[in-house]
Parts: structure tokens; C-alpha cells; sequence
């Protein structure tokens, strides 16, 4: 099996290669960094260069709503270089975390202290986070509404404070939903929402049971925490950013009124703080954990300790 840091060195290395035909030289340099301290494993550095692949991924879902809306891509370069940076920050905390794991002696896919003999990995058990951190996820589920409200009631046809919003016909789903009256980005609000609450809920671990034959198996953990990651990165510095400059808006001469930018800086930056916090808690609750041999299945697919293996 090819070992993380190699993996993650390899892909700093090809994304050096491509940088400068995306229009960004200087991530060349910042690539071959990357995979140099990957390569020595030196973990502070690591998590470095992990930190700045998030930061070069900035606006990736923008982009990517703004492409399925359109039905095409208005920016090749940037779309890629974003998937390129989120692609290789993951790479780069997985190969960290491996790192960080192997020289404390502790198993790579768990993350605790165990005789070599157990080897099957398992879905823990849900449990609930803390209560400040469900709080947080339902209040950042909640600061989406209004935005989605206004986005709403444009697209039904309905003007507020003399704007009737945006024009949503043309091709992509946003022209196909607004035919119907449906806003893009207000569904796409109201998922977001419901991403915090499954981050925070014991729903969010295992299938419920109106997902009939999936019902009681383990969600796989990448379902919820790459939307969550990718929403914590890219849209939380962006509302943030807003938030920042929502004082001084009369005086840069932008035509969109003060309030649906203070509505999308509410939406996009409560949602994108509270779901990097879900996430985090949600990783940690969720965390594999190896089994000895002398197991036994639930049925749910999921292995658990027999009696004698406590």
C-alpha cells in the first residue's frame, strides 16, 4: 500500500508542475516545498503546507455553485487550482497525521496504542458531542434562513425594499430552477443547514430507518466532512470578509442593497465557523477503531467486541 507521505509528496509535485499553466507561478514553489518537508516528515511544516493548500482552495464552492448554476465553467485555471489545493491539503494532513501517529507507536488508522493483531477496523459506537457544539451547529443551520428567505421570495417574484433580485433564467440548474420559481443557492442554504444538524446528530453516524436498506450501517465519514471541511474553508473567510466591510458598503458604490450582503455574510460565515467546528468534533467522534480477531458482526456491518474480547 503506498504510504501516505509518498502519496502526498507525489501530488505536491504534479500541482507544481501545473501552476504555472493555471496562472499561479509562485504556488510552484509552494508545492515543491510541500512535498519536500512530506518528504523528510517533518510534521509542524507539513501541517503548514496543509494549512496553505486550504488557503489556496478559497472560493472553491463558490466556483463550484457558480458552474453547476451556469451549466459551464467561466474559469478553468481557477476552478482547477482550487480542487488542486483542496485535494493536496487533505493529502497533506492525512500524511501529518500518519506522520505524527507512527512515531508515537500508535496505529495509523485509529490513532491509539494496540497489539499489531488487531486489525479490523470498525465504526464506533454514535455518540453526542457537546452540548455547546450541537448549539452552535443549530444556530449556524438557522443564520442561512434569511438569506435563503430573501433568495426565495426573488425568485418567486416577489420584490423587497424595491429590489426584485437577480435574473434566473438561462441554462445550468439555476435557469432550471428558477423556471419553477426555486432559487439555487437557497436549496442549496436550507442543505447546508441540514449538514450541521446530521454533523452534531446520531443520525448524521448511522443511516436511519426511512433509508430502508441502508438503515443501521455506518455513514461513511467522508459524506459529511468533505462538504463540512470544504464549507468551513472557502465559505467562512468569505463571510467573514463581508462581515468586515458591511459597515462601509453605502461608500463602495455596489448596486446589491446592505442587507441581503449583511443576510449572505450571516449565511455564509455563521454556516461556515459552526461547521468547522461540527466537523472537527464530528472526526473525533467518528474516529475508526481496531478490533482484535476474536470478533463478532452486529449484522449492521459494523464489528463490535465479543464478551471475551473486552
Amino acid at each position: 500500500m503506498l504510504r501516505s507521505h509518498v502519496l502526498a509528496a507525489s501530488w505536491a509535485v504534479l500541482y507544481s508542475v501545473l501552476a504555472p499553466f493555471l496562472g499561479r507561478p509562485w504556488f510552484a514553489v509552494i508545492g515543491l516545498a510541500a512535498a519536500l518537508v512530506t518528504l523528510l516528515r517533518w510534521v509542524p511544516a507539513m501541517w503548514a503546507a496543509a494549512a496553505a493548500g486550504a488557503a489556496g482552495s478559497f472560493g472553491l464552492v463558490i466556483d463550484l455553485v457558480a458552474t453547476a448554476g451556469a451549466g459551464r465553467v467561466e474559469d478553468w485555471p481557477r476552478l482547477l487550482n482550487g480542487l488542486g489545493c483542496a485535494v493536496g491539503a487533505v493529502l497533506l494532513a492525512v500524511a501529518a497525521t500518519a506522520t505524527r501517529r507512527r512515531r508515537r507507536g500508535r496505529c495509523v488508522r485509529c490513532g491509539d496504542a494496540h497489539p499489531p493483531e488487531r486489525t479490523r477496523k470498525a465504526a464506533p459506537e454514535p455518540s453526542d458531542p457537546p452540548r455547546w457544539v450541537r448549539v452552535a451547529a443549530w444556530l449556524g443551520a438557522a443564520s442561512f434562513l434569511p438569506y435563503a428567505a430573501i433568495k426565495t421570495l426573488w425568485a418567486l417574484g416577489v420584490p423587497i425594499g424595491g429590489f426584485a433580485g437577480p435574473d434566473l433564467h438561462g441554462d445550468g440548474a439555476m435557469g432550471a430552477l428558477g423556471a419553477g420559481g426555486i432559487d439555487l443557492t437557497a436549496v442549496l442554504g436550507v442543505l447546508a443547514g441540514v449538514l450541521n444538524l446530521a454533523l452534531v446528530a446520531r443520525w448524521g453516524q448511522r443511516f436511519p430507518r426511512w433509508t430502508l436498506v441502508l438503515a443501521g450501517r455506518p455513514v461513511p465519514r467522508w459524506i459529511p466532512l468533505v462538504p463540512a471541511w470544504l464549507g468551513a474553508v472557502t465559505l467562512g473567510p468569505y463571510g467573514l470578509g463581508m462581515a468586515a466591510i458591511l459597515p462601509f458598503w453605502g461608500g463602495l458604490g455596489y448596486e446589491a442593497p446592505w442587507w441581503i450582503v449583511g443576510a449572505a455574510a450571516l449565511g455564509f460565515g455563521g454556516f461556515g465557523v459552526t461547521a468547522g467546528i461540527a466537523a472537527w468534533w464530528y472526526q473525533r467522534r467518528t474516529r475508526p477503531v481496531c478490533l482484535t480477531p476474536n470478533v463478532r458482526s452486529t449484522g449492521a456491518g459494523v464489528w463490535a467486541r465479543s464478551r471475551s474480547g473486552r
